[in-house]
């Protein structure tokens, strides 16, 4: 289709040159959001975009002597030869992202491509082939979406650097559980109409002596490598453990939330897996709440609302997070069976400003109270976010307005303070 090499004739031609001992730049080219031009314009128009992005990519490549190539889907490479510097090879870049990034027209619907790329040099050491340089370009062009896509990033100490410590840490990672490193903080959750604590959700963090890690730095590695599973069940156990030992202690009858990655919505075990620790544990189910986002909703409807239906059986409640940051359509609020919907902080974060933002809420609260469905907002920081949102519908607000993450010991604290079943601010 798009009448460039493939990714067969790519591999044979950087190989050659890697033979020849020939340095060379490599860049990985990925088109951003393509999925979005299929969903929303058709498979025409996704099949323009793929042609005209391999024409202008050509143009570019092939004034200075190289070759591009589709490797497949909405990918691409191209290679240059000779010894160009690493400001050689960024200009590149930014031509390349320059020249995909013009808007054209097809079928009438103007279309505007976005790429991002990463960049990988090779000069003529013993130690360089083509399978190791398209691993750092492709290192290069993920640093290049996280930094927000539709840009480049040259492979570098920095990137190089982040790799070894995303090796680092997916190699320790099995053992974190065994070894008593994966702790638990918990953050307040607060009825926002008489300022009582709720509960709390429950949040993993890594200790690893010198550095305590965030979710953000872990998470996706857990995921990438399977232990995900693992962790969920470790954090849910831990955190039902805590509760039943508060509530045999005399504590009020507080809510505990933990999360759920799609990893543990692949397979058919889990409500058998939270059945068996609810029992171990003695935990009462309707005070547990299991929180999954509704990326993993839409990736796969029926399959999930077939185990949240399972899992909501065994008396535990459900929570769909990060509402707000996906595809966010109110009409399935009305399919699923959730007990409470959280408003993503970002969603909230403009609300004092934006009338769009509150209208949206506004539809959001209404609908969650005509279903009976609680409704939950994170990121709370001033009074003012408190004030609109309890205005306008909201039931139970969680941020650092009050309180964050916590140490065992200082949940605890709050838990048995004389007034904490009357305010938590």
């Amino acid at each position: 289709m798009t009448e460039i090499s493939n990714r067969s004739v790519f591999k044979q031609k950087l190989s050659e040159f890697r033979r020849e001992k020939r340095p060379i730049t490599l860049y990985l080219i990925d088109l951003d959001d393509f999925k979005a031009i299929n969903d929303v314009y058709g498979h025409s128009a996704g099949d323009a975009a793929l042609v005209t992005v391999a024409t202008r990519l050509t143009e570019i490549i092939q004034d200075r002597g190289g070759m591009v190539a589709r490797l497949g889907g909405d990918e691409f490479a191209a290679i240059i030869p000779g010894s160009g510097s690493e400001e050689d090879a960024q200009a590149v870049g930014a031509a390349m992202i320059d020249r995909i990034q013009q808007p054209f027209m097809h079928d009438g619907i103007l279309l505007t491509p976005s790429a991002s790329i990463g960049i990988a040099q090779a000069a003529n050491g013993p130690d360089d082939n083509g399978d190791t340089l398209i691993k750092l370009a492709d290192y290069a062009m993920y640093q290049a979406k996280e930094d927000g896509k539709g840009g480049f990033r040259l492979f570098d100490a920095e990137i190089g650097a982040h790799v070894a410590r995303r090796k680092e840490l997916a190699a320790a990672l099995p053992f974190a559980i065994s070894n008593g490193e994966i702790v638990l903080r918990f953050q307040p959750q607060i009825n926002l109409e008489t300022g009582a604590l709720k509960g709390f959700e429950a949040l993993a963090r890594w200790d690893r002596g010198s550095d305590l890690l965030q979710p953000n730095e872990f998470i996706e590695i857990a995921e990438e490598s399977g232990v995900i599973r693992v962790l969920d069940f470790y954090v849910f156990e831990q955190s039902a453990r805590r509760l039943t030992e508060w509530l045999d202690r005399g504590s009020p009858r507080l809510t505990m939330s933990t999360n759920l990655s799609a990893r543990n919505f692949e397979t058919d075990d889990l409500p058998d897996a939270i059945a068996r620790i609810l029992e171990k544990t003695g935990a009462p189910p309707e005070l547990m709440v299991l929180e999954f986002t509704e990326s993993i909703l839409i990736a796969n409807w029926e399959s999930v609302t077939g185990t949240v239906s399972q899992l909501r059986k065994l008396g535990v409640k459900i929570a769909l997070d990060d509402f707000g940051t996906g595809y966010s359509s109110l009409s399935y609020l009305r399919k699923i069976e959730v007990d409470e919907i959280k408003i993503d902080r970002t969603f909230i974060a403009d609300i004092e400003q934006s009338e769009e933002t509150l209208f949206v809420f506004d539809n959001v609260a209404d609908m969650a109270t005509g279903l009976g469905k609680s409704l939950v907002i994170e990121g709370i920081e001033t009074q003012r976010q408190n004030e609109i949102v309890t205005a306008h519908g909201g039931q139970i607000g969680q941020g650092y307005l009050f309180g964050a993450p916590l140490l065992p010991e200082d949940a605890e604290e709050m838990v048995f303070k004389k007034d904490a079943t009357r305010t938590a601010s």
